[in-house]
């Protein structure tokens, strides 16, 4: 009888947590991390960019919704907060 064929896709919790996105001025790059303890971040020009990196390197599944905290400019003087469905290579915002 043949093996099962491994699940390609790793368990993702549901919700995913909240993607943190701010400007390292050390790094000169914006900065996407999932909250919480041992995420590693993804770095990029510009917001999305990381946003779109952490997605992409974790393998976030399509449909998958997720909400991000992204500071709203270099300084982090205020905190946007968005929801969005990830469709690859997109993010699909929704209506606030």
């Amino acid at each position: 009888m043949p093996e099962p064929m491994p699940n390609p896709m790793p368990d993702f919790p549901s919700p995913l947590p909240p993607i943190i996105c701010r400007y390292s001025r050390t790094a000169g790059q914006w900065q996407a991390w999932f909250e919480g303890p041992l995420s590693v971040p993804s770095g990029g020009a510009l917001p999305i960019d990381a946003v779109r990196g952490l997605l992409e390197r974790s393998g976030t599944p399509a449909g998958q919704v997720v909400t991000l905290h992204i500071d709203a400019d270099l300084v982090g003087g205020e905190v946007l907060t968005r929801t969005a469905t990830w469709d690859p290579p997109e993010l699909r915002y929704r209506e606030a």
